[in-house]
C-alpha cells in the first residue's frame, strides 16, 4: 500500500511539472511550414534565446527560400518572419523590452535615434507577456512589419530599416546570441 502511494504522489509531481518541461522545448508551435501574405515560406532554422543565464523564448525564422546569408535576409524585399514563443513563467515585460531594446542597440550598432519612435511603438507589443504567447514578426514588402500576438495583429511599422534592424538583432553581425544566430542560419 505505501509503494503505492509513493507511485501517485511521484506521478502526481510529474503532472504538476510536466507543463514546464514541455514549454522548455517550445517547438510544438513553430511549424515547419507557413503562409505570409499568399506566400509560402519554409522554417529556415529555430534556437532559443537565453538572457542572464535563462532560456526566454524559442524563435524560428522563415524564408521563401531557404538561405545562410544574413546579408541577402536583411536586405532582401520578400515576406520573411520570425515567430517568438515564450517559454519561461515571470518573465516581465520590462525584462522583454530590456532584451529587445538590447537587440536594437547592438543591431544598429548603438544609433537608434532614427528609428526609436518606431522602436517604442513596437515596445508596447510586450505590454503582458505570458507563457506560450506567440509573436509573429512579419515583413510584408510595401507595407512593413507586422507585429501580432497570438494570431491577432498588433501594429504595422515601416520600412526596410526597421526590419533590418529588428531581424538584425537575430542574424545580424552584432546578434544577441551568436550560438542562436548559427542556428536560425542552419537551414
Amino acid at each position: 500500500m505505501t509503494s503505492m502511494k509513493a507511485f501517485f504522489s511521484i506521478f502526481g509531481v510529474f503532472l504538476l511539472l510536466a507543463p514546464a518541461f514541455a514549454a522548455e522545448g517550445g517547438w510544438e508551435n513553430l511549424p515547419y511550414k507557413m503562409t505570409l501574405n499568399r506566400h509560402d515560406l519554409i522554417r529556415n532554422g529555430e534556437g532559443k534565446q537565453t538572457w542572464k543565464g535563462k532560456q526566454i523564448y524559442v524563435v524560428a525564422l522563415y524564408l521563401i527560400e531557404q538561405s545562410n546569408d544574413p546579408t541577402k535576409i536583411l536586405t532582401a524585399e520578400e515576406p520573411t518572419n520570425i515567430r517568438l514563443r515564450i517559454t519561461t513563467f515571470g518573465i516581465t515585460p520590462n525584462q522583454m523590452k530590456e532584451i529587445i531594446m538590447e537587440g536594437f542597440k547592438r543591431s544598429t550598432n548603438g544609433n537608434i535615434a532614427p528609428l526609436k519612435q518606431r522602436i517604442d511603438s513596437f515596445l508596447t507589443i510586450f505590454d503582458r507577456i505570458y507563457i506560450n504567447d506567440v509573436y509573429d514578426l512579419a515583413y510584408i514588402p510595401g507595407t512593413g512589419v507586422e507585429a501580432s500576438k497570438n494570431g491577432a495583429a498588433l501594429l504595422v511599422i515601416d520600412g526596410l530599416d526597421f526590419k533590418n534592424a529588428l531581424y538584425g538583432m537575430f542574424i545580424g553581425d552584432k546578434a544577441l546570441q551568436n550560438d542562436l544566430k548559427a542556428k536560425l542560419l542552419s537551414k
